[in-house]
């Protein structure tokens, strides 16, 4: 049976974490929350090792991803037959392959600037194609926010293809039945559904449940969306961190590991850990030097 796992690459994703993060994941926690999911890697592995019975709240800024979540989780066929619609390319006599993936990719920038208002199965594969498409799996939007990735191409130069794995949409689809997936006007509002009396689900974070942090990293790329995400905010959500540890909650951030984020995160009762991963953006493989995170976390590391 295929495990669920995330349907898209997302520089910033935490897929090559997950080692590291399950040390730090608390031996038992009620709900799960993930007010910045993005690529979900945290809550797919969560919902494949069967963690996740006391279930699950996601969000993101993003509309194309919260559509896109709601898409597979309610109707993943629909995504199916989408992405199947899209791909295999039905090439012209007198069209050349690039000419077609181009024109594919620059439709599915201009649909997913206006997420909001597309079905979200048509958003979903919309989503999984663009991040298949484009430029190393980033995600960037302009003050419009609209996404202004380059498409990519393959080692070889080709251009890339998009592929359809049928199998792990409906695993996914299986993790998500039954989690709301809440969209925010912007990152900072992400905070508010914590701070916010307004808020109709994060409020009810109880004593024992577990939040995963997973930000715009500090003096980091934060342009997942419009408005960014600069120090005041992170000094927020450490305000927020500190106050949900006060009362039992279970609390995990991922963050930079430049000088600022670990003096920031230095502080009772959180236990920083500074870890090492190879980079992922720059095109040339041989020049992606590695990259220092820490995680900061409630619960003491294991092993």
């Amino acid at each position: 049976m295929t495990a669920p796992a995330p349907l898209w690459k997302w520089v910033g994703g935490k897929r090559a974490l997950l080692p590291e993060l399950r040390r730090v994941v608390p031996a038992e926690f009620g709900r799960y929350f993930d007010p910045f999911v993005g690529g979900g890697a945290m809550f797919f592995d969560l919902a494949a090792q069967g963690r996740l019975e006391g279930g699950a709240v996601l969000a993101d800024a993003a509309p194309a991803v919260v559509q896109a979540y709601r898409g597979i989780r309610d109707d993943p066929e629909e995504v199916i037959r989408q992405l199947r619609d899209l791909w295999p390319l039905k090439l012209a006599a007198t069209m050349k392959r690039d000419e077609v993936v181009a024109g594919l990719f620059e439709s599915l920038r201009a649909f997913l600037a206006d997420a909001a208002t597309h079905p979200s199965p048509r958003v979903a594969a919309a989503l999984i194609a663009h991040q298949q498409l484009g430029f190393n799996g980033l995600w960037r939007v302009n003050q419009a926010g609209a996404p202004n990735v380059a498409a990519g191409k393959s080692a070889n130069g080709a251009p890339l293809e998009v592929k359809v794995d049928a199998d792990l949409i409906r695993a996914c689809s299986v993790a998500l039945d039954g989690v709301p997936v809440v969209e925010q006007a912007t990152a900072r509002a992400q905070l508010g559904l914590f701070a916010s009396s307004r808020s109709t689900l994060f409020n009810k974070v109880e004593a024992g449940d577990l939040v995963y942090f997973d930000p715009p990293y500090l003096g980091d790329f934060d342009g997942y969306t419009p408005e960014g995400f600069g120090f005041d905010d992170h000094l927020r959500l450490r305000s927020i961190a500190l106050d949900l540890a006060a009362r039992g909650v279970h609390v995990i951030v991922s963050n930079s590991g430049c000088p600022e984020a670990v003096a920031m995160w230095s502080v009772e009762p959180f236990h920083v850990t500074r870890i090492e991963r190879p980079g992922t953006v720059n095109s040339d493989t041989s020049k992606r030097a590695p990259v220092g995170e820490i995680l900061v976390h409630t619960t003491r590391r294991t092993g």
